[in-house]
């Protein structure tokens, strides 16, 4: 390869890392968090839940969730801040989410039985079970698609 060459590849490469470093400028991540579980439907060894996400966007234009990816934990001991995992899905429920507004997301999370069993325990010893929702959603916006994760905890008490 001699320089000339070697001085395009560069200059067809600046555009694209300029650009990329642009969107990330011009780009928050949104936040996720938490509003509301409820049990939706009961069965002999499984059962549903429906949890409810609020998904905010900082940024100046509109958002596409595409996809959400994630995992709920509830806590085992507080000490060793040990989790037993409940759930774990994904959801491609398409939400939009006007500019430096929020919108709600409602996911159906299945889980069964034996993992409650840890939930149970916390909320007779301790009277509320502290819960960790994990995970990845994917928005897209005139910048292009981000995968964007995000951490939410939290604690439900009867």
């Amino acid at each position: 390869m001699n320089s000339i060459q070697r001085w395009a590849g560069l200059g067809l490469g600046t555009p694209v890392i300029l650009l990329t470093a642009a969107c990330s400028l011009f780009f928050e991540n949104p936040s996720i968090r938490v509003i509301g579980v409820r049990v939706t439907s009961l069965g002999l060894t499984a059962g549903t839940a429906e949890v409810g996400l609020k998904v905010f966007n900082p940024n100046r234009y509109q958002l596409q969730v595409q996809k959400l990816v994630y995992r709920l934990d509830v806590e085992r001991s507080v000490e060793e801040e040990a989790w037993a995992e409940l759930a774990a899905d994904s959801t491609s429920e398409r939400v939009s989410v006007a500019a430096r507004d929020s919108a709600q997301v409602s996911l159906t999370v299945p889980f069964q039985y034996r993992a409650l069993g840890t939930a149970l325990v916390a909320l007779l010893q301790e009277g509320e079970v502290r819960y960790r929702l994990r995970g990845a959603v994917q928005v897209r916006g005139p910048l292009g698609s981000f995968q964007v994760p995000f951490e939410s905890r939290d604690r439900l008490q009867p």
